[in-house]
């Protein structure tokens, strides 16, 4: 009985070992590769930025073909610990990790990356509003603020240290701005180039900038206004004003036909000698103001 039963367990064995090596023949283990695996990077020390580093990586992977015939990379997880890096160029480990059903049967593994790490920086700066058009004819710019003022600017050190000034560039319309608008904040080099890479918080800010009306100037003759004759047989020998040109301001289109100034009457009337009155001027309604309110206006009267 005892020698049936060690025939029985030794063909159950070799059973087993038929079976193994058939699955094993019709399955077999296999090395492959997954191209483009996105790779993570967590736990950056403070004061330290990762520059150069591979963003996706090749995965070996060693396993039953029918498991591995349907791997694809966005199964996939890799991820490289960042919490013992130090400045400059190094290798670090990369840990690879999969589904369930995978990482039961496949053996998934990746060279060790090489990274650049360099000190991070921080500053802030103000910021600085500029234009995208020129004003229409007729309208000035205002006052241009941004809101909040000033930004943080963060990343490599290298590149912290060449920005020299922030901006947003704003086109403003003739409407009144309500300032909702946002508009993305800029670093900018000595020259005028806009620096990449670099984190900037606040990201985008609102900004105020409106159309104004713009004032116009222009030079004038001013104009006596004599009104009245004098007592025969007196003349109006000669009539001086002073100032002689004055400024006006206005509107550009309203102070095109303007070429002259009028005074207020000076009235001769009766007179018999000189006569000097200090009267107003009057412009006409396209004319905003003058430089002066008053001129000096002398008659000269004799025989």
């Amino acid at each position: 009985m005892r020698q049936h039963l060690g025939y029985k367990i030794l063909a159950l064995v070799l059973a087993v070992i038929i079976w193994a090596k058939v699955n094993s023949d019709r399955n077999p283990n296999i090395r492959t590769v997954v191209d483009n695996v996105r790779v993570d990077y967590r736990q950056a020390p403070e004061g330290f930025v990762v520059t150069q580093a591979p963003v996706r990586i090749q995965i070996n992977a060693v396993g039953p073909q029918s498991a591995l015939r349907s791997l694809k990379a966005s199964q996939l997880k890799a991820f490289v610990d960042l919490s013992e890096v130090q400045v400059g160029a190094q290798d670090v480990p990369v840990q690879v990790s999969g589904p369930r059903d995978v990482s039961e049967n496949v053996r998934l593994s990746s060279p060790d990356v090489k990274i650049v790490v360099e000190a991070s920086k921080r500053k802030t700066l103000k910021i600085d509003v500029t234009l995208q058009r020129i004003p229409p004819l007729g309208y000035t710019f205002g006052a241009a603020v941004a809101d909040p003022p000033a930004a943080v600017v963060s990343g490599r050190s290298s590149f912290v240290d060449r920005v020299r000034r922030l901006t947003v560039a704003v086109s403003p319309s003739a409407a009144p701005s309500t300032g909702e608008d946002l508009y993305p904040v800029l670093a900018l080099d000595a020259d005028g180039n806009e620096i990449a890479g670099l984190k900037i918080e606040p990201a985008r800010v609102a900004a105020k900038l409106e159309l104004v009306e713009a004032q116009a100037t222009k030079s004038v003759i001013v104009s006596p206004n004599i009104i009245g004759q004098p007592t025969f047989p007196a003349k109006v020998l000669g009539v001086n004003v002073s100032p002689t040109v004055v400024t006006i301001f206005g509107r550009p289109e309203g102070l095109v036909s303007v070429t002259t100034i009028a005074t207020d009457p000076v009235d001769i009337n009766n007179a018999t000698d000189t006569i000097t009155r200090t009267v107003g001027l009057r412009a006409p309604s396209s004319v905003r103001s003058t430089n002066t309110q008053t001129v000096k206006v002398t008659v000269r009267i004799g025989q």
